[in-house]
């Protein structure tokens, strides 16, 4: 991917924003220097799509229960990983 600066930021600055974007947290100055970018630029654009609509299908879904043999090995390993 070849770096383009639309909007005022370029493509890194987007791609550090999308987090920010996805929860509606920029700055008014922020999304539409985004917007803009976005406008721009095909790439960003794209990834940013994929990017959004993922983390929103991942929000609507239920984590899976872990059962009982599930939380015993994640209890081991927090264990390990504490000691």
């Amino acid at each position: 991917m070849s770096e383009v600066q639309r909007g005022g930021l370029w493509c890194h600055e987007v791609l550090g924003l999308l987090d920010r974007y996805v929860d509606a947290e920029l700055t008014p100055s922020e999304l539409s220097a985004v917007t803009e970018h976005v406008g721009g630029c095909d790439v960003c654009a794209s990834f940013g799509g994929a990017y959004a609509r993922t983390v929103q299908a991942l929000r609507g879904e239920d984590p899976a229960p872990l059962g009982d043999a599930g939380l015993q090995r994640l209890t081991r390993r927090l264990e390990q990983e504490a000691s």
